[in-house]
């Protein structure tokens, strides 16, 4: 029992560590207010757009107060008139952006074209949002005529992973013209790009794997469910139970107790029903018993209080217990 009283102690000390909030990634000079006055984003770029693409010749780019919903700046891109241009020809601006706690992009956009008697053709330009070069939003959407404002525009976003990723605000070509049949301007205004976060805007913990805003038994369980897994590889090197990140301790990249380490500190648990649980932690016990939970016993070794057990019981955790057939 030494063993068991030690692990319990553990967990008992781990779990009341202070919570680790994930951090949330806000969009970088989302209002284009932070420089100023721009006359060309290819020779100066918008701070936090720091990936600036616009073909000379055919696309500009420009922060101004051309048009405004907040601050005293926007972004505009635009297509000239009279040069030839080839489908999917495109310029754009993009910023690297964490995406994990995102639920929304939102924002204000204005379309305007000139001489203002010939309305913007959405089969000649559309108006796109790219997440690694691949499309999310577009303006096609949008009735005929196009030309107008369109105020707090929403996409939706699901990214499970904590990586770096693209976000890109474009204008493009879409069919193949000769410089005379391209008779008009175009321009595309943006500003008030924001990010709608989980959680009331705070963002998930870490260790919410469930992405269900709470941190509880269901996570813990689905961390038992990889315990001692080794998930590092060039196939998933940021898995999202892999907690501890610095893993400079062997065996690196397993879901052990460095990794448990971090979670508990947000865990809100039941402290008399683990105890009791840990207090028979790896005994050898009858098949019956009322924490022998995994009733396969396929895995070595059989009738052990172990994850298996683990999994089954941070499943249940805080349910009512009434109706559960364990």
């Amino acid at each position: 029992m030494k063993i068991v009283k030690v692990f319990t102690a553990v967990i008992i000390m781990l779990m009341i560590t202070q919570r680790t909030q994930a951090g949330v990634f806000s969009i970088v000079n989302g209002g284009f207010e932070n420089d100023g006055y721009i006359a060309d984003i290819t020779a100066h770029e918008p701070d936090g757009w720091s990936d600036v693409n616009i073909p000379a010749g055919k696309f500009a780019g420009w922060v101004s107060s051309d048009w405004v919903t907040s601050g005293n700046y926007n972004l505009t891109l635009s297509s000239y008139w009279y040069v030839g241009f080839e489908a999917n020809d495109i310029a754009m601006v993009s910023q690297e952006v964490y995406l994990t706690d995102v639920n929304e992009i939102i924002f204000d956009l204005k379309l305007q074209t000139y001489p203002f008697d010939k309305v913007w053709d959405p089969g000649k330009r559309t108006v796109l949002v790219m997440i690694d070069g691949v499309e999310v939003w577009n303006s096609d959407d949008y009735q005929f005529p196009l030309n107008g404002e369109y105020r707090e525009q929403v996409i939706g976003v699901d990214v499970l992973d904590r990586e770096l990723h693209k976000l890109s605000l474009c204008i493009r070509a879409d069919v193949n013209e000769t410089s005379t049949s391209v008779d008009r301007l175009y321009y595309a205004h943006w500003d008030s790009i924001e990010f709608n976060c989980h959680c009331g805007g705070s963002g998930f913990f870490l260790e919410d794997f469930s992405r269900d805003c709470y941190v509880d038994m269901s996570d813990f369980g689905m961390m038992a469910n990889v315990w001692l897994n080794e998930i590092a590889s060039e196939d998933d090197p940021n898995n999202r139970y892999n907690l501890y990140r610095n893993d400079e301790i062997q065996p690196y990249g397993t879901i052990n107790f460095f990794d448990y380490a971090v979670f508990p500190g947000t865990l809100d648990v039941n402290m008399p029903d683990l105890k009791v649980f840990f207090e028979g932690w790896l005994n050898k016990i009858e098949i019956d018993n009322e924490y022998n939970l995994y009733h396969g016993d396929d895995v070595h070794p059989r009738l052990i209080i172990n994850f298996p057990d683990f999994a089954i019981f941070a499943d249940r955790w805080l349910q009512s217990g009434y109706d559960q057939d364990y």
